[in-house]
């Protein structure tokens, strides 16, 4: 079943519009990515107050999702090596 058929039914359910079931469910996970893209950016965070921030969101009909600390870390490491890939090249090209 395509995603347009799926708002179609749901639309027809609740007597909506097409357009206003696909509006509320952008919106929806829209929240979500903001939920997980505003994680705390502070890289000496330690396990202990990670875990007391309770990082995570229930999602009716799919569950809970949780974003582990093992996650956050391989997140901060991912970016390190990506900043520091950005400022070898930022230093080679300056030298030339």
């Amino acid at each position: 079943m395509k995603q347009s058929d799926i708002y179609d039914k749901v639309a027809f359910d609740f007597g909506l519009k097409p357009s206003q079931v696909e509006k509320a469910y952008k919106h929806y996970w829209k929240i979500i990515r903001n939920w997980v893209r505003n994680f705390p950016d502070d890289k000496d965070i330690s396990q202990e107050e990670y875990e007391k921030l309770k990082l995570n969101i229930t999602v009716t009909h799919l569950g809970k999702f949780y974003a582990p600390y093992y996650s956050y870390k391989k997140r901060i490491e991912d970016e390190k090596i990506k900043e520091d890939k950005t400022a070898a090249k930022s230093r080679y090209h300056h030298s030339r």
